[in-house]
């Protein structure tokens, strides 16, 4: 069954609220019958609030596992990367700056890194790469990252540039089409955040220092 909080978070997202269940005691550890816990609850709807990110702040602070697996064996950074979901990138941010395990698999072998290669999200691609996630993990039905990258219908060449570019194998027959686009790609394109005009490597280096910091305090 569901506990208060659990129950508040299937429909409402008030961040007084929250804190005030916390306050009183609201055991953010807790899991339902599906093993979804608060902050599994929170990361499946981060595209539909601006400030998830403070909500998940708040419960990471009230004693939350950031790697608590759910019945499917998916962890809150799952549900995070989804396709809606990943344009929030401050409430991937907290998971990450949290100590996110990236290579935690679900029980498909499915891990957070193949979720965003199948939707084409190449900035969340690199930015899961560069805080640890297998460019080569293998899924539960033995394809890595490139595999599904070169699948996908939409920005498949501009991934599996990223993918490449931080080592992934391509030495498999299956995979000579995407190796002669992203070889194209890196010769002639730069490598930038489209959104912000700076390079990924600034970014993902200012977010490193802030997950350093984040470990200190």
């Amino acid at each position: 069954g569901n506990t208060p909080l659990l129950s508040f978070l299937q429909k409402n997202f008030d961040k007084k609220s929250i804190q005030t269940l916390i306050d009183l005691g609201a055991d953010c550890r807790i899991q339902n019958l599906e093993g979804s816990s608060p902050l599994h609850l929170v990361s499946k709807s981060l595209v539909y609030h601006n400030d998830f990110d403070e909500i998940i702040e708040i419960i990471l602070k009230g004693g939350a596992n950031v790697n608590v697996q759910d019945c499917y064996g998916n962890t809150p950074i799952h549900y995070a990367v989804n396709e809606e979901s990943a344009t929030d990138m401050k409430g991937i941010r907290k998971l990450l700056l949290a100590g996110a395990n990236l290579n935690i698999t679900n029980s498909l072998g499915v891990a957070p890194l193949h979720i965003v290669c199948k939707s084409g999200a190449s900035f969340l691609a690199k930015t899961l790469l560069d805080f640890g996630a297998d460019v080569n993990q293998k899924d539960g039905s033995g394809q890595t990252p490139l595999h599904i990258a070169q699948a996908a219908n939409e920005n498949a060449s501009s991934v599996c540039r990223v993918l490449v570019e931080n080592g992934a194998d391509i030495g498999r027959k299956k995979l000579l089409q995407c190796h002669t686009i992203c070889h194209y790609e890196f010769e002639y394109l730069p490598f930038h955040d489209r959104t912000q005009g700076a390079p990924y490597s600034q970014w993902t280096m200012q977010f490193k220092q802030e997950r350093e910091n984040f470990a200190r305090s």
